[in-house]
């Protein structure tokens, strides 16, 4: 049973399976033996629920504190039940069943490993990525630390913010860094917080209320909300500082840029044919099973990578479970 992908969903469904799932396969009289491998790029996850405090301040949350490793949380489970990979999914071969792997430890050196794994079910938990190097993993977690570390530095000399971005990424970010900078006493130099909200008002996707409580509480923060202007393109200054080209035509130059504007899937290795029109996989969202021309058998979609998802922690959670029963299903069947 492979699973591609470390974070909130892959972990949950390994565990799950090895918990439960497993024990349930060995029940009857010449049952198979059943081994799991998972294969992310990171040998930590990130708990990104944290990002927009953690990369307020080293003070806030301790740059390792939001990194938790992976293999420890596995090791009651023997070998031939359990294997973890460090590496990334290149491609995947659904008629041949198969997943191609380049070893993490090798992918910066001019000869790449690359090394092909059969799969008797397949379960994609790639994920998203956030256009940010702050906000999500972007290959293995000693990328991110670096990121922050050096945000870190940066921010303590900076006099503006700019976060563009009004989703819930973007706002709490704000009001992490107007109450950390801004809000008194603190023996911290205040800075310029604006937030562009590329929309009518704050967290668009949520009731109309809700944002413009968002929106009250960071002015009263300090923070200038700015509606319905979106960023177009952006230079940077020789001082480091960055101008942000708008939609309106105008500029804003602010000595750090923050980009909360969304997220991407994790699903270039796979074929177009497996994709909607914005990149997730086609997935069922009753059952979780991933249907198309040629994708056969036993192959799952959970999380942030599949088309049912609306891209939140608790998609996962609610899922892994009608995922288990399935798999479990079409294993016995199987």
């Amino acid at each position: 049973i492979i699973v591609l992908g470390g974070s909130f969903a892959g972990l949950s469904a390994a565990h799950h399976f090895l918990d439960h799932v497993i024990q349930q396969l060995s029940t009857f009289e010449g049952a198979p033996r059943y081994r799991v491998i998972l294969v992310s790029p990171s040998t930590h996850l990130y708990w990104n629920i944290c990002a927009p405090r953690a990369l307020v301040s080293a003070d806030l949350i301790p740059v390792e504190s939001a990194f938790v490793p992976i293999e420890p949380g596995f090791s009651r489970h023997p070998f031939n039940e359990f294997t973890y990979m460090q590496g990334a999914a290149t491609a995947i071969d659904t008629s041949a069943r198969t997943v191609t792997v380049i070893l993490a430890s090798e992918a910066t050196t001019k000869h790449s490993v690359l090394q092909t794994l059969p799969y008797h079910a397949l379960i994609l938990a790639t994920g998203s990525s956030a256009y940010s190097p702050l906000y999500s993993l972007h290959g293995s977690y000693e990328k991110t630390t670096a990121e922050l570390r050096s945000f870190h530095a940066r921010l303590e000399t900076a006099q503006s913010v700019l976060i563009v971005g009004g989703g819930p990424s973007g706002v709490e970010t704000a009001g992490q860094l107007a109450t950390y900078f801004n809000r008194r006493p603190a023996p911290r130099t205040p800075k310029t917080i604006t937030i562009l909200s590329g929309s009518e008002q704050l967290l668009p996707k949520l009731a109309p209320g809700i944002g413009h409580k968002a929106a009250k509480k960071l002015k009263s923060l300090g923070v200038h909300v700015v509606h319905n202007i979106r960023q177009v393109g952006s230079s940077e200054n020789p001082d480091g500082s960055t101008n942000c080209h708008l939609n309106n035509d105008m500029t804003i130059t602010a000595d750090v840029v923050i980009a909360a504007t969304g997220v991407y899937p994790n699903t270039s290795y796979l074929p177009t044919s497996m994709l909607d029109e914005a990149g997730y996989i086609v997935t069922d969202p009753e059952v979780l099973r991933v249907y198309g021309h040629g994708v056969g058998e036993r192959v799952y979609a959970i999380g942030d990578c599949a088309s049912y998802s609306k891209n939140y922690v608790l998609d996962v959670y609610e899922a892994v479970p009608i995922l288990m029963h399935n798999l479990c299903n079409d294993l016995l069947a199987h």
